[in-house]
């Protein structure tokens, strides 16, 4: 696997994971196997692999292709947690990079999602006790 392959692979996982800002390049680095000035030389900085990351969202969820819709919905849970944590922690540059991917439709997709989950998500809250403004940024782990 090439370079920028790995690191934006490490990028997702670190991005799922902990959000935007909690988000360090130095973990992406070390995760990917590369130095820092690696993920600089591919992607110049951490917004740029934010960027890349959103955008293959978008394109990889609208993408009708039966591999990747099932490898999205398989995981939707770490998805639809990393989205409802970046509106509640991050929401002006999350809707700002979403709103410059070529795909402006990206908006029905994110409904779409919540909507089909909102029953689900309605009991996990009743029953921890939480709701979407009392979400840290730490997300769960995530199996690789």
């Amino acid at each position: 696997m090439d370079t920028s392959k790995r690191i934006y692979l490490a990028a997702r996982r670190e991005f799922l994971r902990y959000g935007y800002h909690a988000s360090k390049v130095n973990r992406i680095a070390n995760n990917a196997g590369v130095l820092r000035c690696s993920v600089h030389y591919h992607y110049a900085n951490k917004k740029g692999l934010y960027k890349k990351f959103l955008s293959e969202l978008i394109i990889e969820f609208m993408n009708k292709h039966e591999e990747i819709h099932t490898f999205y919905y398989s995981r939707k849970a770490d998805y639809l947690w990393f989205m409802l944590t970046e509106l509640h922690n991050n929401r002006a540059m999350f809707i700002n990079t979403l709103n410059a991917i070529d795909r402006q439709d990206w908006k029905s997709v994110f409904i779409e999602l919540i909507l089909k989950e909102h029953q689900y998500l309605t009991l996990v809250f009743r029953l921890t006790g939480q709701s979407i403004l009392s979400m840290n940024t730490l997300l769960p782990d995530l199996p690789d």
